[in-house]
């Protein structure tokens, strides 16, 4: 698999697109910078709605007015994809998908079914993105994801991401599937609920660690974590068991259990406080 990360590559995704586009290549089609509704014509240039096998390209405001597909999806810095405010909608994307732009809900919900990669630069709030393919996927996050469901519902791949995901308030669930990291980086949560993930951390990697940093209430359950040094900051706490722990655990905030119950955690390895573990309401151990 070839893996590029970094805003070098999407400024180069673009220039490909277009140059496609231009030339008429495999199907590219652009929005007009006025946009419209998915289904008419006259949002898009060259007057054609785009179809199953065809990218797409947004460069200004456009609202999904019609449950549809597309081959690849690239919103471009002044683009917008909402769903029509009449009603939800879903785009499924067969190929990645590129948000230098906006993502989000208007009224009802905009809901995305995605092949491919996600790039994610820009401001991404929707209320639901799955990643639906069976082989691996690939997340790349250079601004937040604050969608608000992040679901793998298929796990006959894996999820592969580089450096640090950045969350907000977002509802994880990766269905027991694995989240394999190339290099440095963890998982940021700024509340929101992640569950059954299994992180696995490049053993071959220069820096074989792992971040788990969690604030404003955020909570984990039935997960684990593999990597050679993994560090706790903010206030970490979880609940439904398996909680596994494997390498050495390096405590630099709050380790607690949810307020709801008694919780286990299993830590195979070594363990380092350099912060505070307590019960919360319940018991820890």
């Amino acid at each position: 698999m070839l893996y590029i990360s970094g805003k070098p590559y999407h400024y180069l995704l673009l220039i490909l697109f277009l140059i496609v586009f231009r030339n008429g290549g495999i199907g590219q089609i652009q929005s007009h910078p006025t946009g419209g509704n998915w289904s008419d014509p006259s949002t898009w240039v060259g007057g054609i709605v785009p179809t199953p096998d065809t990218g797409v390209i947004i460069g200004g405001p456009v609202f999904l007015d019609v449950n549809t597909e597309c081959s690849s999806l690239y919103i471009w810095y002044n683009g917008l994809l909402r769903n029509h405010p009449g009603d939800s909608h879903s785009l499924t994307v067969f190929g990645s998908v590129t948000n230098d732009g906006y993502i989000g809900n208007n009224i009802f919900n905009l809901l995305l079914y995605i092949h491919g990669n996600i790039h994610q630069y820009g401001v991404w709030e929707n209320f639901y993105t799955a990643m639906v393919s069976p082989f691996d996927q690939t997340l790349v996050f250079y601004a937040p994801f604050a969608g608000q469901y992040l679901v793998n519902s298929n796990t006959s791949g894996k999820i592969i991401a580089s450096d640090v995901l950045d969350f907000q308030g977002t509802y994880i669930d990766m269905n027991n599937d694995t989240l394999y990291f190339l290099n440095e980086g963890g998982i940021s949560m700024n509340g929101g609920f992640f569950e059954q993930i299994k992180v696995i951390f490049n053993p071959l990697a220069p820096n074989n660690s792992f971040v788990l940093n969690m604030v404003n209430g955020a909570v984990f359950q039935k997960s684990s974590f593999t990597s050679d040094n993994i560090w706790l900051q903010g206030t970490v706490q979880f609940q439904s068991a398996p909680i596994t722990f494997n390498g050495m655990v390096i405590n630099q905030g709050i380790l607690q259990n949810f307020n709801n119950n008694n919780y286990t955690a299993t830590i195979n390895g070594s363990f380092i406080n350099e912060g505070t573990i307590k019960n919360n309401i319940h018991k820890l151990s």
